[in-house]
This record gives C-alpha cells, structure tokens and sequence, in this order.
C-alpha cells in the first residue's frame, strides 16, 4: 500500500479527520447493510423450509399418484398423462447490490386433462376363461 502523504499543519489535521469521519460512515452503512442481508436471509431461510416441506408433501402426492397409475394402467397410461412442456419464470430481486431469485412462476401448457386411470380390461373375463386341456 503507497504511504499516505498528510499535508502539514492545520490542514492536514482537517483533511486526517475528514477522512476518518469518511471512515466512520463508510463503516456505518456496511453494519446497515449486513443488518439488512441478515433480515432477508431469516425470512429466506424460513421461507424455503415452509416451501420445501410444500414441495416434499406435493412429491408424496405425485409419487403415489404416479404408482397408482402404472400398476393399474401401465406404461402406455402413463406416456398418455403425460403432459406438454411447462413454462417457468424466474423473477429477480435485488438488496444492497445482491440479486436472487424473488419468485417463480409455473404455466402449464392447457390441454384436455386426461381421465383418471382405468385398468386395460383382460380378454376374456376370468370366470369365462376355458379349463385348460388334460393331456
């Protein structure tokens, strides 16, 4: 770091306390703003418990639903609910000079929701089906 040259005399008792109050305010505003980041990372962190518990309760949800549909319906029913592509948007908000992600937005492509899933019926029912033949 170059020296620091102080004017002599009065004047370099000025200009030292001129830029130690600069000092002091420079500091003030960093504690202002750490205090600020510190508020909006609790309310973020609280935030994504209470979304994160949303998210995993939703996954369940769809995991079963999801299972319920392959064991009666097979793969061909679950190719047929899928869906088309979805939309996401991704807002950023920025604090003190730093950006995150504020809110997302999901779209869904509207189409005709498909029915609920209905086991394929067998060929012959199983009270009809023919006695094997002795050999």
């Amino acid at each position: 770091m170059p020296e620091l040259r102080t004017p002599p005399g009065r004047a370099g008792r000025l200009w030292l306390l001129h830029r130690l109050e600069a000092a002091r305010h420079a500091a003030d505003l960093l504690d202002r703003k750490l205090r600020i980041l510190y508020r909006e990372q609790d309310r973020l962190r609280r935030r994504a418990r209470e979304t994160g518990t949303a998210w995993q309760a939703a996954w369940r949800a769809a995991d079963t639903w999801g299972l319920r549909t392959a064991l009666l319906g097979g793969r061909r029913q679950l190719r047929l609910a899928a869906r088309p592509p979805t939309d996401v948007g991704i807002t950023w908000q920025t604090i003190m000079g730093l950006s995150y992600p504020a809110t997302a937005t999901c779209h869904a492509a509207t189409t005709n929701p498909p029915g609920p899933a209905r086991p394929r019926p067998s060929r012959r029912p199983p009270h009809t089906a023919r006695p094997s033949k002795p050999r």
